[in-house]
């Protein structure tokens, strides 16, 4: 027999949050809740619409805007390179404008986030 998984994983609904035992009510073990807003694990960082679902791509929460990975639900941190364009999100996930110092060299980054 398998041994239960806790974590955020890829289901045919989308992302979803399998929790602990007893983390919302009285939920099993492993076993998918319904959970909403920001989640970390690991210092990996989540977000859950109100349908449940994690975030995949582009969302703007509290007007900041944030990448999740398509493959994984995680939230971007540091320089990522998203279609033909690089971006640099903090430590919370959140896409940097203006200068921003990268490896003690500075970069600028547009209003759209984008380095040029």
């Amino acid at each position: 027999s398998g041994v239960l998984q806790t974590g955020v994983f890829s289901t045919e609904d989308g992302f979803k949050y399998f929790a602990p035992a007893n983390t919302l009510d009285e939920n099993l073990e492993g076993e998918a809740i319904d959970f909403t807003g920001k989640l970390i694990i690991d210092e990996n960082i989540y977000y859950f619409d109100d349908n449940y679902r994690g975030a995949v791509e582009w969302k703007e929460l509290d007007g900041e805007m944030h990448y999740f990975s398509p493959e994984t639900g995680k939230a971007f941190k540091g320089l990522n390179q998203i279609g033909d364009y690089k971006y640099y999100f903090n430590s919370d996930g959140v896409m940097q404008k203006g200068f921003v110092s990268i490896n003690d060299n500075k970069h600028y980054f547009d209003d759209s986030g984008v380095m040029k």
